[in-house]
């Protein structure tokens, strides 16, 4: 019954991911077809649809939620971290997706790649991941992660989550200062 749903954990869906879901996968060994939809909406509203038809286009004969716990399952028995990532390489996602996932459902072993985090200078060598070999680019990620964890900032952080939103806030911040300086230029597009 909807009357048993608290709407209010869909406001935030980064505090609902990492302590709802997260909490659901580590005790279940799963996780729903809403839960993970919550993922792909946090990660890349953009292109939810995309990454969401991955998950039916794997087996067409089952539900989206059917399709996602079977994928969630086989990710929670995977023996290795670098066999986690494999797996969502197999249904297809993208590098920024697939580490989206994993991070919601192993916080403490994962981190998000994403453009606003790689631009530090110290992660730039693992730009454009998702253009390496194939059978390259899963261990690439596992080198970007202990990066990731070896990178001294100007502060400490209690955990990876913390340290991913500092980097990105700061790419964030340094982009509004860009804008501002450009004086906010027109494109073609904006005359009408």
């Amino acid at each position: 019954m909807s009357e048993d749903i608290d709407y209010e954990k869909f406001y935030d869906l980064e505090s609902y991911l990492y302590k709802d879901v997260t909490e659901f996968f580590q005790l279940n060994g799963y996780i729903s077809g809403v839960q993970f939809y919550c993922i792909l909406i946090w990660k890349a509203e953009r292109v939810k649809f995309l990454n969401a038809r991955k998950i039916i286009k794997k087996e067409e004969s089952k539900t989206f939620d059917e399709n996602v716990k079977i994928l969630t399952r086989e990710i929670h028995r995977a023996k290795s971290d670098l066999e986690r990532i494999k797996i969502l390489f197999d249904w297809e996602f993208r590098i920024a997706t697939a580490s989206a996932i994993l991070t919601v459902l192993y916080p403490k072993r994962f981190t998000v790649y994403d453009f606003r985090v790689v631009e530090h200078e110290e992660l730039e060598r693992f730009e454009n991941l998702d253009y390496e070999k194939s059978e390259r680019k899963a261990e690439r990620y596992l080198e970007f992660i202990e990066a990731f964890k070896a990178l001294k900032l100007e502060k400490e952080f209690k955990d990876l989550r913390s340290k991913d939103r500092y980097l990105w806030g700061r790419s964030r911040y340094n982009s509004f200062l860009r804008d501002i300086e450009s004086g906010f230029p027109l494109k073609k597009r904006d005359v009408k």
